[in-house]
């Protein structure tokens, strides 16, 4: 076998890994979190390698930008800014990013929900399933809460 079909055999298998960790994670992972899962395998390979491949391949994550709203209105500057406690704007900072992630990676990807129902079950498939148990958090080392926890619950017991 030459070089040049060894590199070829490569890359497809590079791509083959690619391709089932983006459905995997529900086409939300970008080549960032999917290069630390296919180091996670072994491969060597760097994010700007896989950012190519997923183009070639037309995999795009469906993560959305965030969403501008635009109104006529204009008293919508007299509004006050949401805070706890007075004076400390940080307050709410955790539960904002949360929001802002469960709306890029589920609720501006999916056509609209028919009924309240349909809304609830997949916003609890996605925090329970999802978000506790399999997405990669980059704050927590790319390990997804259920593992940082038993991690941090495995170092107390010893």
């Amino acid at each position: 076998m030459d070089r040049t079909s060894m590199r070829q055999n490569r890359k497809d298998e590079v791509m083959k890994r690619i391709r089932y960790h983006f459905y995997d994670h529900q086409m939300r992972c970008g080549s960032p979190k999917i290069t630390y899962l296919l180091h996670l395998e072994g491969l060597r390979i760097s994010s700007r390698t896989v950012s190519i491949y997923m183009r070639q391949m037309n995999l795009r994550s469906v993560v959305m930008p965030k969403y501008r709203v635009q109104t006529t209105d204009s008293k919508h500057d007299h509004l006050e800014s949401s805070m706890s406690r007075r004076g400390n704007c940080y307050d709410n900072a955790c539960i904002e990013s949360w929001h802002s992630i469960l709306k890029k990676e589920l609720i501006y990807c999916n056509p609209r929900f028919k009924t309240p129902e349909e809304a609830y079950t997949a916003i609890y498939q996605y925090i329970e399933f999802y978000y506790n148990r399999k997405r990669m958090h980059g704050a927590l080392g790319y390990l997804s809460p259920a593992r940082f926890a038993m991690k941090f619950t495995d170092k107390s017991a010893a």
